[in-house]
């Protein structure tokens, strides 16, 4: 078996796998609690995998990832998330920051939401609008650790291009990637969007601004979308609906 079709066939397995781990936590129990625990299971698989392939496999020395602290173009795009991303986001805010820095970020998240949920994908990038969860001071995100896969998946091997890219306002250009990472990281969210969906829930996903807004609005918003109640319909926005049948293509039942 070769190098590629090594990769190729772990790959095939990584969606499967990641959507057993969040079915095992909510089969167990249908609580926000739960969903948590699932949502950080398969973040830590997505990394194992990652890690493990790295390990494995050889990697093209010209393109490997030069992202680092500060670079920070990639924080102006439109970002999406699953729902029990979005709501473990919130948990993670409401734990982590004090009573007036929540009440900050969340008028920050408020703004943002307001601002870009009427763009097109040319208007958004032509805003250049940061991530409210971006530390300005540091231009590194705030909120690292709970991060959703898209944003695991996304990486650069050039940072000149992102900034070519962010000067210019493209929707779409050549970067070179990590295909490593950008696929595990996407398969990984397939799994975890397919067990949701499986599970009668609605999945999302939602642009990352407008559907934390709503998971911060609501206080007891991960109650009420566990009990089936289509509270995220809210955070729905222009780019989400241009590209919401592709997706429910993409995440739909899949083979055990």
């Amino acid at each position: 078996m070769t190098p590629e079709e090594r990769v190729e066939q772990h790959l095939a397995i990584v969606t499967q796998q990641a959507r057993g781990v969040v079915a095992s936590h909510l089969d167990q129990a249908r609580s926000p609690e739960a969903l948590r625990r699932a949502v950080f299971a398969v973040y830590a698989y997505e990394e194992q995998t990652k890690a493990a392939l790295v390990s494995s496999l050889a990697r093209d020395p010209k393109c490997l990832p030069v992202c680092a602290p500060g670079c920070a173009f990639c924080c102006h795009l439109s970002v999406f998330a699953s729902v029990p991303e979005l709501l473990t986001l919130a948990a993670h805010l409401r734990s982590t920051l004090t009573p007036a820095a929540l009440a900050a970020r969340t008028e920050g998240i408020r703004e943002t939401a307001a601002a870009v949920r009427d763009l097109s994908q040319a208007e958004r990038a032509q805003s250049k609008r940061a991530c409210p969860l971006l530390d300005v001071a540091t231009r590194q995100c705030g909120v690292y650790a709970a991060r959703p896969l898209a944003c695991r998946a996304y990486n650069s091997c050039d940072a000149g291009v992102c900034e070519q890219a962010f000067d210019a306002a493209l929707t779409h250009w050549d970067l070179p990637t990590d295909l490593f990472q950008l696929t595990v990281s996407r398969n990984a969210r397939k799994g975890l969007l397919s067990a949701v969906f499986a599970a009668g829930l609605d999945p999302g996903p939602y642009e990352l601004v407008t559907g934390l807004d709503v998971a911060l609005r609501i206080p007891d918003a991960d109650a009420r979308w566990l009990a089936g109640e289509p509270i995220f319909e809210a955070a729905e926005t222009r780019i989400g609906r241009e590209r919401r049948s592709g997706w429910r293509q993409a995440f739909g039942p899949t083979d055990p």
